[in-house]
């Protein structure tokens, strides 16, 4: 039986007095997910989808892999050093990119990475390809991916 983990509408608030990165309307960012309260840090283990893909509700996307124990992982017994998590779109949207972190599988990264971007609105494609690294998201104006994720058997 898999046991689920859900993040529904990703918001996320920082007090700072920085300048922020704004991404093109129609952009939903992918970042490292939190698969646990105590996950601080993640593995790409793999892309399950590539770029130009068309995503819908249920797709798979990638990976994660963590050494991190979660609740849900020893619930099920499936614990043995790492935890292996795929992580499945909620939203509609095109797979337009994978950051340059993104590209980087196995390589430990912070919770919150920006890894790839999303496409809702093919008006601003363009824009989007163009993007090769995020830095310090809008938190105002950021849609993050929602996503669901399942322990890999």
């Amino acid at each position: 039986m898999n046991r689920i983990l859900s993040r529904v509408g990703g918001c996320r608030r920082l007090f700072s007095s920085k300048k922020f990165q704004e991404l093109p309307r129609g952009t939903i960012l992918v970042d490292m997910p939190k698969l646990s309260p105590s996950m601080t840090h993640g593995r790409i283990k793999k892309w399950i989808q590539e770029p130009g893909t068309e995503l819908v509700p249920y797709d798979l996307l990638m990976e994660i892999t963590t050494d991190t124990l979660t609740e849900e992982a020893y619930k099920v017994g499936k614990f043995a050093g790492t935890v292996t998590m795929q992580i499945e779109c909620v939203d509609h949207g095109k797979f337009v990119k994978r950051l340059e972190l993104g590209e980087k599988e196995n390589l430990d990264l912070k919770v919150g990475t920006p890894l790839a971007l999303l496409c809702e609105d093919e008006d601003v494609l363009n824009e989007i390809e163009n993007i090769h690294s995020v830095q310090d998201p809008n938190p105002d104006t950021t849609i993050y991916m929602n996503w669901n994720a399942y322990i890999k058997a």
